[in-house]
């Protein structure tokens, strides 16, 4: 199978924004009950944008543009998820760490 140049770049273009949007869904909070407002939002958006995408190179007929960009969501989730990567992100990020547990921090009387 021949890809053209321009079914390559869009290729190449659709792998990366794909990691990109798996990577950022992938590092926020993975319990909907620990996620601020805007990161529910986001996870929404980013939702419905991979799924957009996905749909639109399958109509077009890319099929190689469409399994690479859903390779690379994948990816994207699994490398956020890595425990060293999500605490990286979670402390240097603001946005992206949980909102607070107020139930955990109090501690147990006795």
């Amino acid at each position: 199978m021949q890809l053209s140049s321009a079914e390559l770049i869009v290729t190449i273009v659709f792998a990366i924004v794909g990691l990109l949007m798996g990577f950022v869904s992938g590092a926020m909070p993975l319990q909907p009950q620990r996620m601020t407002p805007a990161q529910a939002t986001a996870q929404k958006v980013l939702g419905f944008a991979i799924v957009a995408v996905v749909v639109v190179l399958a109509l077009a007929s890319m099929n190689v543009a469409m399994w690479t960009t859903l390779i690379a969501v994948a990816l994207g989730i699994a490398i956020a998820n890595v425990p060293v990567i999500r605490r990286a992100v979670t402390t240097r990020i603001a946005w992206f760490a949980p909102k607070p547990d107020f139930r955990r921090s109090k501690r147990r009387r006795r």
